[in-house]
C-alpha cells in the first residue's frame, strides 16, 4: 500500500486544481483497435486504442508453455469427468479468462461463470473468498469438479479450490509453482532469483 505521506501529498495537490478543460465535441470510437488523430487548439492529440487482452495473452505465452498446456482439452479427452470451474464474478478478468482458458487452452464454455464485466458486479461483491464466492464453493463441494478459481475486481488476487472445495492457500499455490519452476519457460530463460513470502503465511514455500 502507498504510505500516508504519499497519499496525503497527492490529496494536497488535488486541492490546488483551479480548473480543467473539456472538449465536448471530440468523439473517439473506443471499440475499434487503431490510432485516432485529433487537433485540439492547434495541437496534435493522439488516442491509440489497444487490445489489452491480446497483449496480456502474448505476455502469458512468453512465460508459460502454451503449446503443451492445453491441459483441459487433453484431460477431458482422456477423462470426460474432469471438470473446471472459474468464477469471474462479473469483473474485469472475464475477457481474459475467456481468451486464455476457453479459446487458447480449450476448456469447455461452461467452465467459466459470469465472464461479462458489469458496473455493479451483477449485484455481488468482487472479493474472491469463501463468503462472496460461495456459489463456486458450493458448486465444487456438491459436484465432480476438480479445480475452481475466482478473481477479485481488478484481477490481482485469486482464490483456488481443489476437488470437493478443498481450499488451496496462497502459500501452497506459490509453493506448487516453486516446485515446478523447471517446467516454466520464463524461469528456464531467466533463472530464479528467489521466492518471497510474508511473515504470517504458511511455511510450504520453505
Amino acid at each position: 500500500p502507498a504510505p500516508d505521506s504519499v497519499t496525503n501529498a497527492i490529496y494536497e495537490l488535488t486541492t490546488q486544481i483551479k480548473n480543467y478543460s473539456i472538449v465536448p465535441d471530440l468523439t473517439c470510437d473506443i471499440d475499434t483497435i487503431g490510432v485516432n488523430n485529433f487537433e485540439v487548439n492547434g495541437k496534435e492529440f493522439v488516442v491509440e486504442i489497444i487490445d489489452f487482452v491480446n497483449d496480456y495473452l502474448e505476455l502469458m505465452k512468453s512465460i508459460f508453455d502454451f503449446p503443451n498446456s492445453r491441459i483441459f482439452s487433453v484431460l477431458m479427452q482422456r477423462n470426460p469427468s474432469v471438470y473446471l470451474s472459474i468464477q469471474c464474478m462479473a469483473v474485469v478478468t472475464g475477457p481474459y479468462v475467456k481468451r486464455i482458458f476457453l479459446d487458447e487452452l480449450g476448456a469447455p464454455v461452461n467452465s467459466a461463470i459470469k465472464i461479462t464485466p458489469l458496473p455493479d458486479f451483477g449485484g455481488g461483491h468482487p472479493d474472491p473468498n469463501l463468503t462472496y464466492a460461495a456459489d463456486l464453493v458450493d458448486n465444487l463441494r456438491n459436484s465432480d469438479f476438480d479445480f475452481g478459481a475466482a478473481f477479485d475486481g481488478d484481477g490481482d488476487r485469486n482464490m483456488i479450490l481443489g476437488a470437493k472445495a478443498f481450499f488451496v492457500t496462497p502459500s501452497d499455490s506459490v509453493a506448487i509453482l516453486g516446485n515446478h519452476l523447471n517446467s516454466i519457460p520464463y524461469f528456464q530463460k531467466t533463472g530464479i532469483k528467489g521466492v518471497a513470502r510474508s511473515m504470517p503465511t504458511g511455511a510450504a514455500i520453505d
